[in-house]
């Protein structure tokens, strides 16, 4: 009896340490996934502030804005198109101009109060004009709780003209989430109620303003079931709210929203649809695992019963479970092909060793390996590659996907080092396929925060392949990560699916600045869909990155050289054309065969395009890149240095190739009447320009004032929007 109460004891130990280590597992999950969704969230509102503030600094910097308010025209504010938005991403946007003087010029959604003094009521406006600076806030006003960037407004000679107010609201995240199946609660906290005065009464609940729009029927009944206070004052890290009418249960998450002084104004409830059913999943699981415990019990009992007859089979059956369990958990733990951990482990692992380095590498043109020998061979240096460099580091590795694999490292560099030097000095050796193949790697690193880490390191990952002299890319966060899979995207359809999206180019005047008449257009490549026209600022180096640049300069080469001809037997007139080219379109090795074959097609000649190009690729170019550059000088092409002064340059280069024209760059042409420096460079790079026979042209020409100081420099001719701006067609 003693030994029955003993097994027994061991039993009910063993069953609920499983049942710990599952609801454990499940926890983590859960955990996981909501705090995913907190990142997001929190993400975006960032990303809605920045977006916000940066529309308020780009109509401050507005040329026709300043110019309305210089003129004090400001009827002409409510012109069609006037305030057209740069981003498409977010509806509902508000701007509000007031003048210098502290009175309202403009309000996107009234004309009541034109004219009056805002700054007695507006206590933030009037702090901004005792010390004009530009200002980002997330708070509560009158109507609701919004997003809001205020910029000062200056004019070129540095005189202050007044602020411009951007405000926006939530709906374009709350939007965003509802694709991933997340709806939202946006929450003013009800300390705001009496601040709230043109709020709709209707839309508050517990004292607290609800911000969101349409909230759907199944969300209004399950918050008001559990209640407002119950929700937001869970201690727990996500509630999990069901009910017998609904399709599926709700995760629901909570993410202040804070002021810019990190005091809490309101509440982003955020109600996760469990797509998977995972509560189901594991309600079901939970019953099996109930059903083999009580098995397993009965079992228990029978066998103990029988147990001085038949010891020796207790104890197979006991190395029989240990072995079961143990062979379970390797299977779920490890990689079949190269024996690594999986990815699962990995998402354990990290949880205890922050603080610590991870590391991910790959093999670089892995899928070539794929490609040019074999599947089989590709999977033999992948367990090749795993086995030596766990015994150069002496532990196990996570292989994440494909030829991707991560190590938690004490010492990045020193164990970086070690696992390349091997590989270069010995090639890898598949003995069955007759096959040696030399090997290298990229290397990425960033410190073990516990949040989102393997998405960083690919990020960093994909840079450490464009800088390939460098041991490793440590991840830094960049303002853009957000924006490349949307332009990506984009890109993507205007090269290939042309249908939501398209590449066109766009023309701006090159004048002579003696007769003042158009010597030839420059055609600019713009990004263009339903909604919104994009100029590179916005996709260039998405462009980049995505090695979508040859592309780019192909459908600019075809729709400009089209357009040409077009004007030309409309108007029986020679035209002129500049377009810029990229190193990588002289990578290509095909762009001088391109060019002849649309020069052909449209019936032009090479004499009448100029090839612009940076300044860097004649100082630092490739050699192949400079023989191009030569031969498509024979064939007749001019050839134009973009942007000159920005780097230092290679004057013998500059010689050897002829070049025809200079482009001086606009940061100097713009201060050209302001900075005694700035008029010295200019001066300087226009003798050296005379001196070789070479034209200059000078840029971002915005006024009258420039463009005098441009004559006398001795400048030939311009550029910018004092002649024209960029426009969709030609003349």
């Amino acid at each position: 009896m003693r030994l029955l109460g003993a097994l027994v004891a061991l039993f009910i130990t063993v069953l609920f340490s499983t049942y710990a280590m599952m609801e454990s597992y499940f926890y983590k999950n859960e955990r996981n996934y909501t705090s995913t969704v907190k990142n997001e969230i929190q993400i975006l509102i960032n990303a809605k502030l920045d977006m916000t503030y940066e529309l308020a600094q780009n109509y401050a910097l507005s040329q026709k804005v300043i110019e309305v308010l210089k003129k004090r025209e400001f009827k002409r504010f409510y012109n069609d198109n006037f305030f057209k938005l740069q981003i498409n991403d977010y509806n509902n946007i508000y701007v509000h101009i007031v003048d210098a003087k502290g009175k309202q010029r403009y309000l996107s959604w009234t004309k009541k109060s034109l004219g009056e003094d805002i700054l007695k009521a507006r206590q933030d406006l009037a702090r901004i004009y005792k010390n004009p600076q530009p200002k980002k806030s997330i708070s509560v006003g009158k109507f609701d709780i919004t997003f809001k960037g205020i910029v000062p407004i200056y004019d070129e000679d540095h005189n202050f003209l007044g602020v411009v107010e951007v405000i926006t609201h939530f709906n374009s995240i709350i939007k965003e989430l509802e694709k991933d199946r997340i709806y939202s609660l946006v929450l003013a906290d009800k300390r705001f109620k009496k601040q709230l005065v043109y709020a709709n009464e209707k839309n508050f609940i517990d004292g607290y303003f609800i911000s969101t729009q349409n909230v759907p029927y199944v969300l209004n009944k399950l918050y008001k079931s559990i209640g407002i206070e119950n929700i937001l004052h869970n201690k727990k890290e996500f509630l999990y709210l069901n009910d017998d009418t609904l399709q599926h249960g709700y995760f629901v998450s909570v993410v202040p929203i804070k002021s810019m002084e990190h005091k809490t104004i309101g509440y982003y409830v955020a109600f996760i649809e469990d797509k998977h059913d995972l509560w189901q999943h594991k309600l079901v699981l939970y019953g099996l695992f109930i059903v083999m415990a009580l098995l397993f019990l009965l079992l228990v009992i029978l066998v103990i019963r029988k147990y001085d007859e038949h010891k020796h089979l207790i104890n197979v059956l006991d190395r029989e479970v240990k072995r079961q369990l143990e062979k379970n958990l390797q299977q779920i733990y490890t990689d079949p092909l190269t024996g690594c951990y999986r990815k699962l482990k990995f998402d354990q692992d990290k949880e205890h060793n922050i603080g610590k380095y991870i590391v991910m590498f790959n093999i670089k043109n892995f899928s070539k390996i794929n490609e040019e020998y074999s599947f089989e061979v590709g999977d033999a240096v992948l367990q090749i590659v795993a086995r030596r460099v766990e015994s150069i580091l002496g532990h196990k590795i996570y292989r994440i996907d494909a030829d991707e694999f991560v190590f938690i490292s004490e010492n990045v560099k020193k164990e970086i080092t070690l696992i390349k030097k091997p590989f270069i000095f010995t090639p890898v050796s598949v003995p069955d396929h007759d096959v040696k193949i030399r090997l290298s790697f990229s290397f990425s690193a960033i410190k073990n925060d516990g949040k989102d880490i393997l998405r960083r390191l690919s990020i960093a990952l994909k840079q450490a392949k464009s800088e390939p002299f460098k041991d490793y890319i440590e991840y830094k966060p960049t303002k853009n990560e957000r924006n490349f899979a949307k332009f990506n995207a984009l890109l993507y359809d205007a090269i290939f699916i042309k249908e939501n999206a398209k590449i066109v180019p766009y023309f701006q005047a090159i004048v002579d600045n003696e007769t003042r008449k158009v010597v030839k257009y420059e055609a600019l490549a713009r990004l263009m869909t339903k909604e919104e026209v994009y100029s590179p600022y916005f996709f260039l180096e998405v462009a980049k990155s995505s090695g979508f640049l040859y592309e780019i300069t192909k459908i600019m080469v075809q729709k400009s050289f089209e357009m040409v001809m077009q004007y030309q037997k409309e108007y029986g007139i020679l035209l002129n054309l500049s377009l810029n080219i990229t190193e990588d379109d002289l990578l290509t090795k095909e762009l001088a065969t391109y060019l002849l074959e649309m020069l052909e097609k449209y019936s032009l000649k090479p004499e009448q395009i100029t090839l612009e190009i940076l300044e860097g690729i004649t100082a630092s170019g490739t050699k192949n890149s400079i023989a191009q550059l030569k031969e498509l000088k024979e064939l007749g092409f001019k050839l134009a240095i973009d942007d000159f002064g920005v780097e230092y340059s290679n004057f013998e280069r500059l010689v050897e190739l002829d070049i025809d024209f200079i482009k001086i760059d606009g940061k100097y042409i713009k201060s050209l009447d302001k900075n005694e420096k700035s008029h010295h460079i200019v001066h300087a790079i226009t003798q050296f320009a005379h001196s070789m026979g070479m034209t200059t042209i000078a840029e971002f020409v915005a006024d009258e004032k420039i463009y005098e100081h441009v004559k006398a420099v001795g400048i030939e001719y311009s550029q910018g929007y004092h002649f024209s701006e960029p426009s969709p067609t030609l003349g």
